[in-house]
């Protein structure tokens, strides 16, 4: 394989990463995602995400990611558009 991380968590028989890795102001430890299409740069670039699924691919694992929608901030368009009318402000 290409990723000496995934050879380790291969080695290890896999692993569990809880990291919230979405574009995010970073008030709530990442989880006020601000773009549910976009990786947080302090963690790297889509390119390598792709590369590291395709290097876990060839080593015969998988690569889960979740996320939760209702972790948004009021900060972003959606919110002010689908909760505001109806609630008001905070």
């Amino acid at each position: 394989m290409d990723h000496p991380k995934l050879d380790y968590l291969k080695a290890r028989r896999g692993c569990r990463l809880d990291n919230a890795l979405l574009s995010s102001p970073q008030v709530d430890f990442g989880y006020d995602v601000s773009d549910y299409e976009a990786i947080d740069p302090m963690y790297g670039h889509p390119a390598g995400l792709r590369s590291s699924g395709r290097g876990a691919k060839n080593a015969a694992f998988a690569i889960i990611m979740d996320f939760v929608l209702n972790h948004t901030p009021i900060s972003t368009p959606g919110f002010s558009i689908q909760v505001l009318p109806h609630f008001g402000p905070p």
